[in-house]
Formats: C-alpha cells, structure tokens, sequence
C-alpha cells in the first residue's frame, strides 16, 4: 500500500513524537553504560538479581528497536498479532505497539497501543478568503 507523500511525512513526524522520549531514555542509558568502567566481576557481583533483570530488558528492547524500527502494518486486523514498533490505523488514528499485541487486543483499549495520530475532521475550505486550507506565512 502506498500513501501520498504528505500523508507519510505525516505519519514520520507522529512516529518521531512518540518515539523521542523512549529514543532519549536510551541515549542517556548509552551514555551512563559508556562512562562505566568495563565490567568486572566484582561490578556484576554487586548487581542484585533485581538490577540484573533490569538490564536483561534493556538490552532487549534496545535489540529489538533495533532489529524492527518502525514498521507500518496497515489498518488494524483483530486475527492479527503485533511486535513492538509496528504500527496500524484504526477508526482514522494511527497506533503503535509499545509491547506486543495479540489477536483481539484493540488499539485503544489495552496497554499494548500507544496513539501517534489522532483522528481529525475532514478538512474544509478556510473561511477567511486566503485560499483554499492552507495559508501564506505573512511576512
């Protein structure tokens, strides 16, 4: 399927928004990992199984952000499953998975879907004689 270019910078500049938080969390987690001194086993050691878990999802999801990226899924099918990062349209709004979702579990209506997009009104000609629904910045 393939959507008109306003359409997809559209849809790029959503999957930024609600990926910028996450993206920034793991750039300082990088950051913090990159002055830490290389790890001995006393460090590990001092780890309790708790924090070691921690670091086990980390490393997780930072491997599958970068094994998937983004990957548009089209409009949302209730015999579908979803992995994280995939996202689809419903009812007008475009949904991300934030965890994986399985068949059934409606954007929406569950943890598993993060909104990107949210449905608007169809667009109608401005009223203020300027043209059309977009305007000239005034300069």
């Amino acid at each position: 399927m393939t959507l008109p270019r306003h359409e997809m910078e559209m849809i790029a500049k959503a999957v930024s928004m609600v990926l910028t938080d996450p993206l920034k969390r793991l750039k300082a987690l990088e950051a913090r990992l990159d002055a830490m001194p290389e790890p001995t086993q006393p460090t590990l050691r001092g780890l309790d199984s708790k924090g070691l878990g921690r670091l086990a999802t980390l490393e997780h999801k930072v491997a599958e952000l970068e094994r998937h990226g983004v990957r548009y899924r089209g409009v949302w099918r209730a015999d579908q499953s979803y992995e994280v990062g995939e996202w689809v349209t419903a009812k007008g709004s475009g949904w991300i998975a934030v965890e994986s979702a399985g068949p059934g579990e409606k954007p929406g209506e569950g943890l598993p879907w993060r909104l990107a997009i949210k449905a608007g009104r169809d667009a109608r000609p401005c009223r203020c004689n300027r043209g059309g629904n977009r305007h000239e910045q005034d300069e």
